[in-house]
């Protein structure tokens, strides 16, 4: 089942009049230490939250204060970036138990790289807080931190690495660590990183367990034949759970092939108009061929017809 898929990213910059001193207070609904501004009252869809530190640093970061002001103090330059900013939604299905566990698996991406983050979890949209909108924001230090305290220079092949891949390579990680998470706790949720036009041609991605249970299927019907059996008579189908998967991969297979085959078609008539005098004949697309291999019993077959 597709889910809800939202990230946001941005960066706390000196140059704009922004401070990961105040964003890290808004985002605990608290007061500034000089206490010029105040988002206590808005405390009421604050679930919880926390510093997530790598291995090595120093205890006393884990106090919100503390870290951002030393993040502050090493920047020098009056245009300098002073933390990374996020704001990922949780998916309704994820139970609210797990929430706080989703959001630290989510976030060892930067720990295990050696930036600290500090995350909040909030239940409602700030804009309309009648709606429940779980969600999670964390801020995440420009610099390494580690027992001797932050690193003197930035990670410059970091920002190369969050840039790589037109700017999708943290967007499709985010949606790799979900699924994960909802694989590993039973969650059916499948969710993903591209445009919804772009999922349309997306083939559907089952668990490991099912794949290998239709792998063991497909070698027992194969070594069936080879006996001169009937795989059928025999009973080697897969659980319905494997039949599930492979109707959705095949229906999505040909709204896929569909789909090109109409793109095909469009990109053809439209080259017919721009070059009248050159038209040539779109190439036919090739028949797919099929397969003997039919694991899925044939009940299941009509019961989806």
């Amino acid at each position: 089942m597709a889910g809800l898929y939202r990230v946001q990213m941005g960066v706390i910059q000196r140059s704009k009049g922004q401070s990961a001193l105040e964003k890290s207070a808004y985002q605990r609904r608290t007061s500034m230490p000089d206490g010029s501004k105040d988002w206590s009252k808005k405390a009421e869809d604050l679930v919880g939250g926390g510093v997530l530190l790598p291995p090595g640093a120093k205890g006393y970061y884990r106090n919100p204060e503390v870290l951002w002001k030393t993040a502050e103090q090493a920047e020098k330059r009056c245009d300098a970036q002073l933390a990374r900013a996020f704001e990922i939604s949780i998916p309704d299905e994820v139970p609210r138990e797990k929430w706080k566990e989703f959001t630290e698996e989510l976030m060892e991406f930067f720990i295990e790289r050696g930036f600290a983050v500090e995350y909040m979890i909030h239940e409602a949209d700030g804009k309309n807080r009648a709606e429940k909108n779980p969600h999670f924001h964390a801020l995440v230090t420009m610099r390494h931190v580690s027992e001797i305290g932050f690193a003197d220079k930035k990670d410059l092949g970091f920002n190369q690495t969050m840039r790589s891949e037109d700017g999708h390579f943290f967007r499709r990680t985010m949606a790799e660590k979900m699924n994960d998470f909802f694989d590993k706790n039973g969650i059916d949720l499948r969710v993903s990183h591209e445009k919804k036009e772009d999922r349309l041609k997306v083939l559907p991605r089952a668990r490991p367990s099912v794949l290998h249970e239709i792998k063991r299927v497909r070698d027992a019907r194969i070594e069936c034949r080879k006996r001169g059996g009937d795989p059928n008579e025999e009973g080697f189908f897969v659980s319905k759970d494997a039949q599930e998967f492979l109707l959705d991969y095949r229906e999505q297979k040909a709204n896929i092939f569909e789909l090109n085959e109409l793109e095909r078609r469009l990109e053809a008539a439209l080259e017919r108009v721009k070059v009248a005098s050159q038209e040539t004949p779109a190439p036919e697309a090739e028949e797919e061929t099929g397969t003997d291999f039919d694991p899925i019993a044939p009940s299941e077959k009509a019961r989806r017809k």
